[in-house]
């Protein structure tokens, strides 16, 4: 039997109610619904932070990846500079001789005696004249100097010289072997990163990171060699990267 006290004749039990402990087991499962429900937000937010983490150091590692292959392979094989190859610091085009002190019109004959490419024009092409003022001093009285001056016509070319366009044809051949060379190099430290990141690597932000390098150094070393590959060439390549990627997905899922 309960407790109670007297009050002025009144008897007033201390037993609670049944009443009082429903409301108190009410508010103690709403307070753990609410620490429940703050932690599982706590926990979806380092989620989200842990996932961030992992995406930035993947793209980190993808770009600084791909950034070593290309500064290695032009530190280990230098790329050919125009000046290497060609001397003129002139317009090649150039219808006067180069260091010529009386400006003389370049010829077939001085062209390819310079070392240039003789360019006729096409079609039927108007002869055109230069005229030139030839001053002599004719007489000096009193510090004043007379000239006799005449007006010297010379027929223009039919023609231009491109002084630079053997050294230019070296300078492009240079340039596409050595694109050609990176083109190489870099599908393969490419590819085998793609293989290394994602298959072999376990832990995800380093293997996705390595993968993403590997296809960022193979369409650089595609891009610096795009222009000189032949369409079939093009399509073989796309084909074997694409079958590669599908093969790593298949792969992972399967994992």
């Amino acid at each position: 039997m309960g407790e109670g006290t007297v009050h002025d004749g009144i008897f007033k039990s201390t037993i609670p109610s049944s009443k009082s402990r429903e409301d108190r087991s009410g508010d103690g499962d709403n307070t753990c619904k609410r620490i429940s429900l703050n932690r599982r937000r706590w926990i979806n937010v380092a989620m989200a932070f842990s996932k961030t983490k992992t995406v930035l150091l993947a793209i980190a590692i993808a770009i600084i990846l791909s950034l070593f292959v290309g500064y290695s392979i032009n530190t280990l094989f230098h790329e050919p500079k125009y000046e290497d190859f060609c001397n003129s610091t002139e317009d090649p085009l150039r219808m006067e001789k180069p260091a010529s002190s009386d400006h003389s019109l370049v010829t077939q004959a001085s062209c390819e005696e310079d070392g240039g490419k003789w360019n006729a024009y096409q079609g039927q092409v108007e002869e055109q004249y230069m005229e030139k003022y030839v001053c002599d001093p004719e007489a000096a009285e009193s510090g004043k100097v007379t000239l006799n001056c005449i007006i010297n016509t010379t027929a223009l070319p039919r023609g231009y010289c491109d002084f630079d366009y053997y050294c230019r044809e070296d300078f492009e051949s240079a340039q596409e072997s050595h694109g050609r060379l990176v083109f190489i190099l870099s599908g393969i430290v490419g590819l085998i990163a793609i293989v290394i990141g994602g298959l072999i690597l376990r832990v995800e932000a380093v293997g996705s990171g390595i993968m993403g390098g590997g296809i960022l150094a193979v369409i650089y070393g595609t891009l610096r060699y795009w222009g000189n590959l032949p369409d079939y060439a093009r399509v073989i390549i796309l084909g074997i990267v694409l079958a590669v990627l599908i093969w790593m997905g298949y792969r992972k899922l399967q994992k």
